[in-house]
């Protein structure tokens, strides 16, 4: 995830630095890792002269936003309901409380007034294609969602502003935007497309 300006770690002062901050994944030999690497796209060799605390487990396909210098992780394979708060200023990850359901490779984005409702939708494996809910989180707490029409798996959101959401999903090329305010989704073109988007802070 990307943050806008370089976080020090020491004193929670940004610089003119971006920042992407990488956790978990898994090695050469499939073993799935609970590190997390700080990536500064402002110096050449990538260095950044901060660090990161582990998280408590070790985990893949997770997804993570950033509020108020908590970085929030909530799913991922294999405790796919666990979600922890990484507190930028004392360094140290704490769990929070679980997603309503077990969500694997979910997507999400922030939303509403200021983005200060993370929402989450969609996650699976490939036996089941993917979950059609979405919950919305606040302050740690989870709520029901608008329901998808169809299961997404390996998605992903770009918030457009504070009432619409773009969805891709990587799996079965649907694409919608959400009316947040309405909560409706609108069908956009289908086909096996991978989209990528270069975002400039």
């Amino acid at each position: 995830m990307n943050l806008k300006g370089e976080y020090n770690l020491r004193n929670n002062s940004l610089s003119e630095d971006v920042i992407i901050f990488v956790l978990g994944g898994y090695d050469n030999e499939n073993n799935r890792l609970n590190d997390v690497e700080l990536i500064s796209l402002g110096r050449p060799d990538g260095s950044c002269s901060a660090s990161a605390a582990d998280h408590p487990t070790n985990v893949d396909g997770s997804t993570l936003a950033y509020l108020d210098g908590t970085i929030s992780s909530c799913g991922g394979y294999p405790r796919e309901m666990e979600c922890y708060d990484y507190d930028v200023g004392s360094n140290t990850w704490t769990r929070t409380t679980d997603l309503s359901e077990e969500r694997e490779m979910p997507s999400s984005s922030l939303i509403g007034d200021g983005g200060e409702d993370w929402l989450i939708a969609g996650g699976g494996d490939e036996s089941d294609l993917g979950s059609a809910t979405t919950e919305v989180r606040r302050d740690g707490v989870s709520t029901p969602g608008p329901s998808l029409p169809d299961g997404l798996w390996y998605a992903c959101q770009i918030t457009l502003n504070e009432t619409h959401v773009f969805f891709a999903d990587g799996h079965d090329g649907y694409t919608y935007i959400l009316d947040y305010e309405e909560g409706r989704f609108y069908e956009q073109a289908r086909g096996h497309t991978f989209i990528f988007f270069l975002s400039v802070l």
